[in-house]
């Protein structure tokens, strides 16, 4: 039998024996599982005779092996089969059914499916040999292979970066996902999502499930042959931006969800989908140093001599943090004086603050409005 899936059903396979002789024949059948032979010490496999060969053979001799019949057979095997003994009449075929339960444990078992053939009404019927099937039955775990990493907790993750604006080289919103079918069985799988994730489209080279709807717009129900591949397309539901409570004003805001696998065996997999929100966040920097370690935010021209200098410079950089391409212009902030009872009840930097005069005429920009700012 093929590899089936882990508590995926039973497997049920048919064959059919004839009897050609004018009598009527009994066969009752009896399954002998591997382990149990090979792990019964008591009791020897084989046994074996030493006989010498007919004609001029140019070894003499000749060793026949014959396998010893276990006394009983098996308790708990996962074959079983139908009808278990049954009179077969004279030119007539029987037909019997072996059936594979797959909710043993994962792993492969080897049986025989033995019965001596005897006339009916007779105890034994040495001349009517024996009859013998070799049964063999595969159980594997449903997993499709994807075609991310996994992380150190096993499971395995989608990141897509979302930008708040629709430039040209923004990241899509919409994410390819590719999963193989590497097991040597049959997958029967169906889709969906969780989170603020949508499925658009599916592709596959496997035959389409007989229980799919052949009218659908989106197929989410498969049945992956072994090497056949699925592609699966998810698109990020993107809020907002302006909606701070859906999109938080910082950096980088984490919104998740699934993609869940939910297998014919009642067993599922997660692919954890994860959208980042990504906000431009710039930074100023200047060469040299700030006036005061306090002043974070202000930066110092030092001392100008107006009759020898017509005017000095400051470079300023500006950095974007983020990955999302940041607008940025330049506005002008009124210095408000904060009120005071006197010098003493004031900081150093508030009281330069209420002693400076605030004129915008002196100062120029080289730039004062950028309208991409990209990650540096």
């Amino acid at each position: 039998m093929k590899p089936t899936v882990m508590n995926g059903g039973k497997v049920t396979k048919s064959f059919k024996i004839k009897n050609t002789g004018i009598q009527d024949v009994v066969i009752d059948w009896k399954i002998f599982d591997l382990q149990d032979i090979v792990g019964n010490t008591e009791s020897d496999l084989f046994t074996l005779s030493l006989g010498k060969s007919e004609g001029n053979a140019a070894d003499p001799y000749k060793i026949d092996f014959e396998a010893v019949e276990p006394k009983e057979e098996s308790k708990d095997s996962p074959f079983t089969v139908i009808p278990k003994q049954v009179i077969v009449r004279s030119r007539e075929k029987a037909t019997f059914e072996v059936t594979f339960d797959t909710s043993k444990a994962l792993g492969v078992y080897n049986s025989v499916l033995l019965a001596h053939p005897r006339v009916a009404g007779e105890e034994t019927s040495s001349n009517l040999g024996v009859i013998y099937l070799s049964l063999r039955g595969q159980t594997v775990a449903a997993h499709l292979t994807i075609d991310k990493k996994y992380r150190m907790d096993g499971k395995s993750y989608i990141q897509m970066d979302i930008w708040p604006t629709n430039e040209f080289d923004a990241p899509p919103l919409t994410k390819k996902i590719g999963f193989i079918n590497e097991s040597p069985a049959d997958i029967a799988v169906n889709l969906e999502t969780t989170g603020p994730f949508k499925l658009v489209s599916t592709l596959t080279n496997a035959p389409p499930h007989p229980l799919a709807k052949s009218n659908a717009k989106l197929q989410t129900l498969f049945n992956l042959l072994p090497g056949s591949f699925l592609e699966v397309s998810c698109k990020f539901m993107r809020p907002d931006p302006n909606d701070h409570e859906e999109w938080p004003l910082v950096e980088r805001a984490i919104r998740s969800g699934t993609l869940l696998l939910n297998y014919a065996n009642t067993t599922a997999e997660e692919v954890m989908l994860e959208a980042h929100l990504l906000r431009p966040y710039v930074t100023i920097h200047m060469k040299g140093s700030k006036k005061d370690d306090w002043a974070e935010e202000e930066f110092d021209f030092g001392t100008t001599y107006i009759d020898r200098e017509r005017y000095k410079d400051v470079m300023l950089q500006l950095k974007s943090e983020t990955r999302a391409a940041a607008k940025w212009t330049l506005n002008y902030v009124k210095i408000v004086p904060k009120e005071f009872l006197g010098y003493k009840t004031v900081t150093k930097l508030e009281r330069e603050n209420i002693e400076k005069e605030d004129d915008q005429s002196v100062f120029a920009f080289s730039v004062t409005e950028v309208r991409r700012l990209e990650c540096l």
